[in-house]
């Protein structure tokens, strides 16, 4: 089976990313979401837990189910990719504090095989 990359530019935006991470974003394992700044959530995680004050991306399992969110782990990231802080679904939740990476792009390949599904 061949490998396919979901993103076409992951290195050009995030040259910091860890390998182990990257490659678990370009197979899907992993997902990969813009924080919202903006929101009062984040600022008032912000309060808290001091790293996600420099946080630009979140990574998390989109296979988790919602009642076993409490047992996850959420990678944060700078602008680079550079990883940030862990912190556990216990701490916090992500719903409403993130929105879509409209930086990176899917690669054609990938765009193709999630039509066919």
């Amino acid at each position: 089976m061949k490998k396919i990359d979901k993103y076409t530019n992951i290195e050009k935006e995030l040259p910091n990313l860890a390998q182990v991470l990257k490659e678990a974003l370009q197979t899907d394992f992993l997902a990969i979401r813009r924080v919202d700044k903006n929101c009062e959530k984040y600022q008032k995680e912000c309060e808290s837990i001091c790293f996600l004050n420099d946080a630009a991306y979140v990574v998390y399992s989109p296979h988790i189910k919602k009642a076993d969110h409490h047992s996850e782990l959420f990678v944060f990231l700078d602008e680079t990719g550079k990883t940030l802080c862990h912190v556990g679904g216990a701490e916090m939740e992500l719903y409403g504090l993130v929105k879509p990476c409209d930086n990176l792009e899917l690669s054609d390949e990938y765009k193709n095989s999630i039509r066919k599904e």
